[in-house]
């Protein structure tokens, strides 16, 4: 098995220590408060969740659900990813909350598929009625509570803040107060996009704002992340010079999921010895891959949206986008237009703005812009 896991979470040996993170995360929970994490994508929230749920389950402390909201695009999704999620997990529950959920299955009479690759269920409830999708969340929310009653329930929601983009507004809005009535449930959000997560986080109105603790998520911190690499190529019978993972950081900006892929594909590549000139290729190698997938985005954008793309990976973060100097070096309209540009590169997450400057969001596809313009 390639160690350097780039899709789901494949167990505590395959992952990357943060600590600090894990204990703030224990502390917040012990102390019963949820607890909210924020990154750009590819940093790494959902491996971190995924173990930090391991754990719980290895040492028996909480009940945990974990469900990805990420591809859900209004409250018939978030309900049949939330009650896959509970009824996945049917076979652990203490036996009254099992009774319960059997009677709901039988009352609501989800239909069940199984994918194929993996074996796992999913549920998809019928909720064409009116009223029936929030009696549905609310006999969910209703199996959670039995099963606190035995034991403290900790349910994870990645990309929690998609629900601010539902159609349901009304629903949407009700969300937060309804989840954070069940007095033994504590929740693990998580949320790259930071205009939605500070919508809900930083809502001073909202019960969440009082009872959930901010854990913004950076880069593993270098030591550890060499040392992981580095064990797992000596443990794999590879070797490296010493300015290869040193480069692999610079090139990836040590996000984690384009850091894990450079890694795996050079364990792909069963090269036993690997230079700073053999990394090169590796770097070219995955740019070439990728190219069909980033040209589609070519198609999907105006002209200038994209100069303006190009502009911003060549920069690699500039928050100078209206001044005349980056208009004219970049062939851009007019300040009024790069503005709407932003825009639009925001809203389609193709970039992304940190500490004042914007850059694009996708490591690989910058490499590849400023590649192409060379």
């Amino acid at each position: 098995m390639n160690p350097f896991i780039i899709y789901d979470y494949a167990g505590p040996e395959y992952f990357c220590t943060r600590e600090t993170e894990l204990k703030q995360i224990s502390i917040a929970l012990e102390n019963h408060r949820n607890i909210a994490i924020h990154a750009i994508a590819g940093m790494g929230k959902t491996s971190l969740i995924k173990h930090a749920l391991q754990e719980m389950i290895n040492a028996r402390t909480y009940w945990p659900v974990y469900a990805d909201i990420t591809e859900t695009h209004d409250f018939d999704d978030l309900i049949n990813a939330l009650g896959t999620a509970i009824l996945a997990r049917a076979d652990h529950m203490p036996a009254d909350a099992r009774i319960i959920t059997e009677s709901f299955i039988s009352r609501a009479k989800p239909r069940i598929s199984y994918d194929p690759l993996s074996g796992k269920a999913s549920y998809t409830f019928y909720l064409d009625r009116p009223g029936e999708a929030e009696w549905t969340f609310r006999e969910l929310l209703a199996i959670l509570e039995v099963i606190s009653r035995d034991v403290d329930v900790v349910v994870a929601i990645d990309e929690f803040p998609s629900i601010m983009e539902y159609p349901e507004r009304k629903l949407a809005d009700a969300l937060p107060g309804m989840i954070s009535s069940l007095e033994n449930v504590k929740y693990i959000f998580s949320g790259s996009k930071q205009r939605l997560f500070n919508s809900i986080f930083s809502n001073t109105s909202l019960a969440f704002y009082k009872n959930t603790e901010l854990l913004a998520l950076h880069e593993i911190p270098v030591s550890p992340y060499r040392k992981f690499i580095s064990q797992w190529i000596k443990e794999l019978n590879l070797s490296f010079t010493p300015d290869v993972i040193p480069a692999i950081f610079n090139w990836t900006k040590r996000r984690t999921c384009f850091t894990q892929y450079v890694c795996h594909k050079i364990v792909d590549n069963r090269e036993r010895f690997l230079d700073r000139e053999g990394l090169e290729k590796v770097f070219h190698q995955i740019l070439q891959e990728k190219e069909p997938h980033y040209l589609a985005y070519r198609k999907m954008l105006t002209s200038h949206q994209w100069r303006l793309l190009v502009a911003l990976a060549i920069e690699d973060g500039t928050g100078r986008v209206t001044t005349g100097a980056f208009l004219n070096i970049y062939n851009l309209n007019s300040s009024s237009a790069v503005l709407r540009g932003i825009d639009a590169l925001l809203g389609k997450d193709l970039i992304y703005r940190s500490k004042g400057a914007y850059f694009v969001h996708d490591v690989f596809f910058a490499h590849w812009l400023r590649w192409k313009q060379g």
